[in-house]
């Protein structure tokens, strides 16, 4: 028989074929309920798709009206659109047993099909006699068990039974050896899931149309291993549709001709079933398992290769180091996709063997148990998974199957330290900018940990070469766990808790020592005895949830940055200065961004400020008020603004919400603690002095406006007595340069400006070379009195305008300008 693709009936029912034999050398059929329903939701998932197409049939343009010819191609067209490839069989056939071919992979799931076959015909009484000559003419098997004789014996009756028209069930009947059958595992295993398919079948209501489906609809690629032993190339097309075997079938069948006996290759067949099975029951949405069964292939390799030291084995460019051609298998680089699966598929049916998978398979068996004890994600097992998982998923298995414990327990323990440790390491900015070299940096960590028969973490301090890993934040972890105490295992959970905290996790980058440096006055270590004397895990824990609370959730919000800048100065110098107004100004932010944020919890301290980071004073400040009850956070900011005493250049800040809202993504220009530049909210480019802010608010309801950084406009005409804003109207001119207030007065209708001038200079005002008007003096005030606040100063001079204004007002009244 032909290698090809066949539907379900065209296999089972080819006339090359009378038996396909599971022959005494494979196992039995062990697939549960759970492998059962996966194969069945599939099918029905694709029978529901399933629609009628009438299609119009034309040769050399005109219609063809046979029916026969239509409908035959309208089945064909049918079949291609709404068929499910259920994947590959191999069987061999010898010419002295004619008719039977010995199937040596894809017997669960052939078994499983003929279980679905027997239990539709069944169903459908007046199809029984059809069942019995299609798949067991003269009451043979088209699909026998020769397992164990009991195995044949069983399924035998078992299908005679079931084509019955008695309701009887095989275990009521004498055929039924009950002290023999029920030690059977393939016994047991068709009983159950026959159930499981009858249950099943429940849910169908066109039972016909579901047959018609199972028979012409599912189909699989079989390939006959016979051919490829007579010396065909392994590159063979599967059939006249021209479709070549699949990438992993290809690997499978060159690493099986590596075995050096039939035995063995059948061996290292039925061990590639069972990979290929585990992953089919791992598919989800998949068609089938050929994605994530690709992606384990790609796990092994990735081990594998990082295991070795001879680049030349690896290596694609004469000039790459070891390490650059490691990463060219790692990647995902969607337009590098089919180079990484060239270069894979050349390893791995080169150099990958089966004893590197099967190690790979049960150390992945080993961490899919406990699962949910390491924190993993099953949706890798279908593909659904990124280089930077690879950091967390190949190290333990590697670990999991070259460790060495004493007990399972002990075991579980140490793959969930190194599981939080590994998943801890995504947080990190520079790890998920460069996975492809943290995924072997993370494998040859744990490569380290085996080769020194150690399996527990904290052996990694004992490490100098793993820097971009071990950072001081993970170093202080380890640290704690390895002081000779009882604690460990709190704090473990407590660290494991907040690893899981995905939001915050990502916003600190895995570094939670700020946390910890909170309770350095409250911590007391024993050197001596060598144990913690006071530790409060509780204490920790509250930290962490007002940290999150208190600093996280409000992070950008000025009413935190307000509040907080009532304990100190935290401004974050930018690293940068820029020339403004001929000086040359030092730029600073207010906790713009998450990056700044991070600067300041890893330890940045503000120039003069080198004491207690601001941040561990806040939080400090933050338990003392919150205690153990239900706290409003926003309240106490507003306390904390309120209280505020100090006159100096942080009050107007704090005092001010328009003050902080007026700078965009929160920078200023700082030259000193009286001199402050804030840069616009819309651009950055163009900026104010604070004072002049504040100035601008104080006038707000005559909309006053800034022209430049040191210099407000107001606007303002009479209507019906009262000063308000006016197009065409009068404006002064407030202008502040090196701590003095100045003035002067135009019009902005400029051909009328003369004119409208005049009278002021009729009392006793000045021209200026600009042509307008000020006072003999022109000044309004000085801020050279270090006394006053930047606040205090501010209102000085609003009052000075303000009389300003009441002056300008009474020479207009005075004029009859109204």
């Amino acid at each position: 028989m032909k290698t090809g693709r066949y539907s379900l009936k065209d296999l089972l029912t080819h006339n090359e074929i009378e038996q396909i034999i599971i022959p005494e050398i494979q196992r039995d059929y062990v697939w549960k309920s759970d492998n059962v329903n996966k194969l069945l939701e599939s099918i029905i998932h694709n029978f529901k798709k399933k629609e009628k197409t009438t299609l119009e049939i034309k040769a050399q343009g005109e219609t063809i009206n046979q029916a026969s010819v239509v409908e035959y191609l309208q089945q064909e067209y049918q079949k291609l659109k709404y068929n499910l490839k259920i994947g590959f069989i191999y069987a061999y056939h010898d010419r002295d047993f004619a008719g039977k071919f010995f199937l040596i992979d894809g017997q669960q799931r052939m078994t499983t099909l003929y279980l679905l076959l027997l239990a539709v015909y069944c169903r459908l009484a007046d199809k029984k006699d059809e069942f019995k000559t299609l798949y067991f003419n003269s009451e043979k098997l088209k699909v026998d068990y020769k397992v164990r004789e009991a195995s044949h014996d069983f399924l035998l009756e078992f299908v005679k039974n079931q084509l019955l028209d008695n309701n009887k069930h095989i275990r009521d009947s004498v055929r039924y050896y009950k002290s023999e059958y029920d030690k059977d595992e393939t016994v047991r295993n068709i009983l159950i899931n026959y159930d499981t398919i009858s249950q099943f079948l429940n849910q169908i209501d066109e039972l016909n149309d579901f047959l018609d489906y199972i028979e012409n609809y599912v189909e699989l690629n079989y390939f006959d291993t016979h051919l490829s032993e007579q010396g065909e190339s392994l590159y063979i097309y599967m059939n006249s549709r021209g479709e070549s075997l699949s990438y992993q079938e290809i690997i499978r069948a060159e690493i099986i001709n590596t075995q050096s006996s039939d035995v063995q290759k059948k061996v290292v067949g039925r061990k590639w079933e069972d990979w290929q099975n585990f992953f089919w029951s791992k598919k989800l949405e998949n068609e089938n398992a050929d994605k994530g069964f690709e992606e384990f292939l790609k796990w092994a390799s990735i081990i594998h290769i990082c295991n070795q030291e001879n680049p030349e084995i690896i290596r694609t460019k004469p000039e790459q180091s070891l390490r650059e051609a490691k990463e060219n298998y790692i990647h995902q680089n969607p337009q590098r996709t089919k180079e990484q699966k060239e270069l894979l598929f050349k390893y791995q049916t080169s150099q990958l063997k089966a004893d590197s998978i099967e190690t790979v398979f049960k150390g992945l068996m080993d961490i899919y148990k406990w699962a949910d004890e390491l924190n993993l994600n099953l949706n890798w097992l279908s593909d659904k998974i990124s280089v930077i998982d690879y950091i967390q998923l190949l190290p333990l298995i590697f670990l999991a199957e070259n460790g060495k414990w004493e007990s399972e327990i002990q075991k579980i323990l140490d793959l969930k330290r190194l599981s939080y440790f590994l998943f801890n390491l995504k947080y990190f900015e520079s790890v998920k900018k460069n996975p492809d070299n943290y995924t072997i940096v993370a494998l040859e960590l744990v490569k380290n940990l085996c080769d020194s028969s150690k399996t527990d973490i904290i052996s990694f301090l004992e490490y100098d070469k793993f820097k971009g890993v071990l950072t001081d934040s993970e170093k202080y972890k380890l640290v704690e766990y390895s002081k000779p105490n009882s604690l460990r295992a709190d704090l473990e959970e407590f660290v494991w808790k907040v690893t899981l905290d995905k939001d915050l996790s990502s916003f600190l980058e895995g570094n939670i020592n700020v946390l910890f440096e909170c309770l350095n006055d409250e911590i007391k270590y024993d050197t001596v005895n060598g144990v913690y004397t006071e530790f409060d895990i509780q204490l920790l824990n509250d930290y962490y949830i007002i940290f999150k609370e208190g600093i996280y959730m409000f992070r950008n919000d000025d009413i935190l940055r307000r509040a907080m800048l009532t304990v100190g100065n935290y401004l974050y110098y930018e690293n940068s200065e820029s020339w403004h107004f001929g000086n040359k100004i030092e730029r600073y932010t207010f906790l713009n961004d998450d990056e700044e944020w991070r600067k300041l919890l890893y330890g940045y301290r503000p120039k003069n400020e080198q004491d207690e980071l601001i941040i561990i004073k806040f939080l400090k400040a933050l338990k003392l008020q919150k205690g153990n009850h239900q706290f409003d956070y926003k309240q106490y900011y507003r306390n904390l603004r309120e209280q505020f005493k100090l006159k100096d250049w942080r009050e107007p800040f704090i005092k001010k919400s328009f003050v902080l809202k007026y700078c965009g993504k929160k920078k200023v220009l700082w030259e000193n603690p009286t001199r402050i530049i804030l840069l616009d909210s819309v651009k950055a480019s163009k900026a104010a002095e604070i004072q002049c802010v504040l100035v601008k608010a104080h006038f707000e309801k005559w909309k006053m406006w800034i022209y430049e950084h040191n210099c407000c406009v107001l606007n303002f005409n009479y209507e019906n007595g009262n000063l308000i804003p006016k197009d065409k109207c009068y404006a002064i001119d407030i202008t502040y340069v090196n701590k003095n207030w100045s003035f002067n007065l135009f019009h902005r209708d400029e051909k009328l400006s003369s004119e409208k001038l005049s009278i002021f200079l009729e009392n006793g005002w000045i021209k200026t070379e600009n042509g307008r008007v000020t006072k003999s003096s022109n000044m309004i005030y000085s801020d050279d009195d270090l006394e006053y606040s930047i606040l205090e100063n501010v209102n000085l001079v609003c009052e000075q305008i303000e009389i300003l204004i009441v002056e300008v007002k009474n020479i207009l009244i005075k004029q009859n300008t109204i």
